[in-house]
């Protein structure tokens, strides 16, 4: 065995392998234990004999008989059904693998070991021991991979390729296992409902891939005559080929490493404008935001009054790259206030976020005042929290409020007075030019109306005339 990998198959190896959930993933760690070993632990090991890059088919061939089907489309049993060659590992058992593999394995004491982790009997224990580990589909073993780069054994070079780690940096496991998971809890119908919710939102932080197989693997061993329907739908305008939703994940991992390192550092990426210009920036990340269509990263960085705030999609960025407060790129005024300890945080972002409707926070603020058809806001925007500032008000009040507030207040005001005391009016604070402002009030068109502020209703008067023209 290579002197970088000597674990044996323990309850608290297995318990790390699956990441505290090992009443569930008993079978999937037992897997996992399996890919470490032919990656680090035989003579040769496949970190020795697989090409430097590398994908699952290449281990797909090299772990299965020629008869096993690869097909991604085929259930378990269809593939146990197909693969005629007995020998296949798909068809040793759990038990067989063990005492094939890990010589002090006693089946007796390996259950007592067991149970107080896990809170199964032994009789549930034995029939873990009778399944076939390896007799699944391609998804779960991809998945597999998915799980020893989250623990750091192997390393994602980009979408469905791999490379192994040299032994002298592969990672330590705990010294002692952790107690029964939280998910052996949850009832079928819960655990349904919270798998298929989080693969709906997953598109926000990558790293919830490793959940979802966590939880794909408790539903199979907590409901495994069922098949679970999916009955909640996310639908999001956040869709991105797969090329560019690996880079961006790329890029948020990027920034989220550099948030856990205790001196952090600056991002320094480039961008892409609609003009097909680009621009560079280097700047203090400070969070991540979802507004539709996409994802931005805040950032505080030199402008053209100094610091202040930026926002940027992380699809139209064309390069990232963290440097270090000592590289010569970073701005001295963010030096300066790395020095101090006194770099702006998240809270200061949420603060500015109640401040005004918008994500752009270092735009000014603006009054908006908008008016609905009654009937339209009874049930499309009555109720609806856009944002903290976003309130009815009343007709009487408005001519009042736009005359205090309102930049051109004299000329809403005036505007005002020739509409109805019968519609439903609405103000908040928003963020000048915000485009997450502007997708909410097309949408609401034909039926909004904007009163306020001047240059914005003439925005949207502007759109709509280009958009009647075009069926004249």
């Amino acid at each position: 065995m290579s002197a970088g990998f000597s674990y044996s198959l323990t309850p608290t190896i297995l318990q790390w392998l699956a990441a505290g959930q090992l009443a569930n993933r008993l079978q999937r760690s037992v897997r996992l234990w399996f890919w470490l070993h032919w990656f680090y632990g035989q003579e040769p090991s496949w970190s020795e004999t697989l090409p430097k890059t590398y994908a699952y088919q290449e281990l797909r061939d090299r772990l299965f008989a020629s008869t096993h089907p690869k097909s991604d489309t085929l259930s378990a049993r269809e593939i146990s059904r197909l693969c005629t060659d007995g020998g296949c590992i798909c068809h040793s058992t759990l038990e067989q693998l063990l005492t094939e593999h890990a010589p002090d394995f006693s089946a007796p004491k390996w259950i007592e070991q067991m149970q107080p982790l896990t809170g199964m009997t032994a009789a549930e224990l034995r029939t873990h021991l009778r399944k076939h580990p390896f007799g699944t589909v391609h998804r779960s073993l991809r998945d597999d991979l998915k799980q020893l780069v989250y623990h750091g054994w192997i390393v994602q070079t980009s979408q469905g390729k791999y490379r192994c780690r040299s032994v002298d940096k592969l990672p330590t496991p705990p010294a002692t296992a952790s107690a029964l998971p939280v998910l052996a809890q949850l009832a079928p119908s819960q655990l349904d409902n919270l798998l298929h919710a989080v693969e709906s939102v997953a598109f926000v932080q990558p790293e919830l891939d490793v959940v979802i197989s966590a939880l794909w693997e408790h539903a199979a061993s907590a409901e495994p005559t069922s098949e679970l329907k999916q009955r909640i739908f996310v639908h999001s305008d956040y869709v991105l080929g797969d090329a560019l939703q690996t880079k961006v994940a790329g890029y948020q991992k990027q920034v989220e490493k550099l948030w856990r390192d205790a001196d952090g550092g600056v991002v320094q990426f480039e961008t892409a404008a609609n003009d097909g210009s680009k621009e560079t920036i280097v700047g203090y990340p400070v969070c991540f935001h979802y507004a539709r269509p996409a994802k931005y990263l805040s950032i505080y960085t030199e402008t053209s009054n100094g610091l202040g705030w930026a926002n940027y999609r992380l699809d139209r960025l064309t390069s990232l790259k963290v440097l270090s407060w000592s590289s010569s790129d970073v701005p001295k005024p963010l030096k300066e206030l790395h020095e101090q300890g006194e770099l702006p945080q998240p809270d200061v972002v949420e603060a500015e976020l109640a401040a005004a409707w918008g994500f752009e926070v270092s735009a000014p603020r603006e009054l908006l005042v908008v008016r609905f058809p009654a009937q339209f806001a009874s049930w499309a925007v009555e109720n609806v929290a856009c944002q903290p500032t976003f309130e009815q008000v009343a007709y009487t009040d408005l001519a009042k409020l736009v005359e205090a507030e309102a930049s051109d207040g004299k000329a809403v005001a005036s505007l005002i007075q020739g509409k109805s005391a019968d519609d439903v009016y609405y103000r908040a604070w928003i963020r000048s030019g915000d485009p997450s402002v502007i997708l909410q009030l097309r949408d609401w068109r034909p039926e909004c109306e904007v009163l306020a502020p001047t240059a914005l209703r003439e925005q949207m008067a502007a759109e709509a005339k280009q958009e009647l023209a075009l069926y004249s």
